[in-house]
């Protein structure tokens, strides 16, 4: 009767203690992005422009880029921000931030020119090493997952985080951290 008890007991443990996730397909059909409604959020391109975080090629070694993605990123800059920035300790991608993303959409899908994006992820300083590249990672998947979501192949976006270690501003104020807190879509031409 105990060795019957003590059988079943711990059938009904391990059963309640079963995983029940299911597998979540995530193709380009099955992706729904839905909006996150923000406070305070600087996400918008004028925000971003007026921030000092619009599209810049100072710095940049000429060399490194062919004419076409520096064409590229050049025609997307006249249309908006290649920046999306977030709010604190999140990954939400603002409405403001859509609207932004939209076009940078309609202008990928629009030019048979761009063979990739890629799509970097930072953070402020505030945090470990490590949680900054997490949340880094995750800002870029989202706005990845976003894209995706407006039609573009999942396959020609690469992500990638910085975490906090390339910082816009260096300066350690709260307008330096809401800079900081971003994600940058850089254009890629065909070859």
């Amino acid at each position: 009767m105990k060795k019957n008890l003590l059988i079943t007991a711990s059938v009904l443990v391990l059963a309640a203690c079963a995983n029940n996730s299911q597998d979540v397909d995530l193709t380009e059909q099955n992706l729904e992005i839905q909006p996150t409604v923000q406070q305070e959020s600087y996400t918008s391109a004028s925000d971003a422009s007026a921030y000092g975080s619009t599209l810049s090629y100072e710095g940049i070694d000429a060399s490194i880029l062919d004419e076409k993605t520096l064409q590229l990123r050049q025609d997307l800059e006249a249309i908006t921000s290649n920046v999306v920035l977030f709010n604190f300790d999140s990954s939400a991608v603002s409405p403001q931030a859509q609207a932004d993303l939209r076009l940078i959409a309609n202008f990928v899908l629009a030019n048979d020119g761009v063979a990739s994006i890629v799509i970097e992820g930072h953070a402020d300083e505030r945090g470990t090493r490590e949680y900054n590249l997490s949340l880094g990672e995750r800002r870029a998947v989202a706005v990845k997952k976003f894209l995706v979501g407006l039609g573009l192949n999942a396959n020609q976006i690469e992500t990638v985080s910085f975490g906090k270690e390339e910082p816009e501003d260096t300066a350690h104020t709260q307008e330096a951290w809401a800079k900081n807190r971003r994600a940058v879509i850089l254009l890629d031409s065909a070859k």
